[in-house]
């Protein structure tokens, strides 16, 4: 109900200003000289461009942030049920998938400290492309990863910080920010570049 009164009254406003305009238009032309009012006319009409120039101008930026959005992948990261041939062994596996629009090239993980402080890591190897709609495992390359990836299970001992770098299709750099482990799974950032944090 609000749009369709927000609609109509945009509509009886621009009549209102048409008539208004030619109102002064045709009055000036009686009450001063034709060059006066051609002035005023060439005055009205440079305000009028200006007015329809920054109107254009905001809708080419919502139409680029449009475009933006629908190539835009977006990240996460979940635990998973290994599987080998089909069948579901024991141990999970770290899971990407991207819930955005286009496609993520190029993702990288960074690694996760094992042991706060200490020298060991989990590290894994480099994901090509990740469709969208779509999920993949990331292969982890720590010699214990299945019982490391268990840990990443929520209500487990520990919180980890799971960082994704990747790419969209105009090969800008996204990043996407994950929690997992004790306090449970969820995305904490995500965005253009370069994770702040």
């Amino acid at each position: 109900m609000k749009l369709k009164l927000k609609l109509l009254w945009n509509k009886l406003r621009k009549r209102i200003v048409a008539v208004a305009v030619a109102t002064v238009l045709i009055g000036m032309v009686f009450w001063w000289s034709k060059d006066a009012a051609t002035l005023i006319v060439y005055w009205l009409t440079a305000i009028i461009v200006l007015v329809y120039t920054y109107e254009t101008h905001g809708m080419r930026r919502e139409m680029v942030r449009q475009n933006d959005i629908s190539i835009q992948p977006l990240l996460i990261t979940s635990i998973v049920p290994r599987t080998i041939a089909g069948e579901v062994t024991q141990g999970v596996e770290l899971n990407v998938l991207n819930i955005g629009r286009g496609p993520a090239l190029f993702v990288r993980i960074d690694p996760i400290e094992i042991t706060p402080g200490g020298g060991h890591s989990i590290d894994f190897e480099v994901v090509d492309y990740v469709e969208a709609g779509k999920s993949v495992v990331a292969k982890a390359t720590f010699a214990d990863r299945v019982s490391f990836l268990s840990s990443l299970k929520p209500k487990s001992n520990r919180t980890y910080r799971v960082t994704l770098h990747y790419e969209d299709i105009n090969r800008r750099e996204r990043f996407s920010v994950m929690q997992m482990g004790k306090d449970g799974i969820r995305l904490l950032d995500h965005g253009d570049g370069k994770p702040t944090g």
